[in-house]
């Protein structure tokens, strides 16, 4: 119910009448931001966004955060050197972690968590702290949020299934997940119907998903569970 577009009365349907459809058209190999606003799915209440910049030659900078008490945050940064493959899988990813009142603030009470990763012959090598630790790739792989960006490339390249592992906050793999194409559908929006493509995710340990598409291969909605992850901003991008 709360994912069919079919239905006005849908928590879907309704996101996509109060979005504002970005225009134009989209490189996804150029350079590019786009911001996704993180919210539960009861209530509509904002608690956090997530960032994806995106340059030539497969870098990657995933950036997010959600609402804590007392005007704290708690913030992920990930820098991610990715393939050209069309789950953008990374090579190497470094992640830090922490609870702060601003992105550049000092983190509270020794929060910070910083994690190196690199792929070497199919076998990860994770070092956190002193602390190392391998996880070998039983085959195709990428990282969660890696997803805004790889199922994008899937749409306009027709690409309708792929199978493959998923590191969850990019540091445990989760296995068999399944991305696939759902179907053609429209969407009213404030500026008209528009075009969509939709793919569901499944798979081992991990919430099912559907990311809704445009046409030029944008994400403009996922939802998964309780959470809703509308685009809001978008900067770059033309071919």
């Amino acid at each position: 119910m709360m994912q069919d577009l079919g239905d006005p009365r849908s928590l879907i349907s309704q996101a996509f009448s109060r979005l504002v459809p970005p225009a134009g058209p989209f490189d996804p190999d150029g350079p590019w931001t786009h911001v996704y606003q993180d919210s539960a799915t009861q209530g509509r209440r904002p608690q956090g966004e997530l960032t994806l910049k995106h340059r030539p030659g497969g870098k990657l900078r995933i950036e997010n955060f959600r609402n804590c008490p007392q005007n704290f945050r708690s913030y992920t940064f990930a820098d991610l050197n990715c393939n050209d493959d069309v789950l953008r899988s990374p090579r190497d990813w470094t992640v830090e972690t922490k609870v702060s009142k601003t992105p550049d603030g000092p983190a509270h009470m020794n929060s910070s968590l910083v994690m190196k990763a690199s792929v070497s012959n199919n076998v990860v090598a994770m070092r956190t702290g002193g602390n190392t630790r391998a996880v070998k790739l039983p085959g195709p792989y990428t990282c969660k949020w890696c997803l805004l960006d790889a199922v994008g490339r899937m749409a306009t390249r027709g690409i309708t299934e792929v199978r493959f592992s998923l590191f969850d906050e990019y540091d445990e793999l989760c296995p068999e997940q399944n991305l696939r194409f759902t179907g053609d559908a429209k969407a009213r929006t404030r500026n008209g119907v528009i075009d969509i493509k939709t793919y569901q995710h499944t798979g081992i340990a991990t919430m099912p998903g559907v990311f809704f598409v445009d046409t030029p291969g944008r994400v403009l909605f996922y939802l998964g569970g309780m959470q809703l992850l509308e685009l809001t901003k978008t900067t770059g991008g033309a071919k």
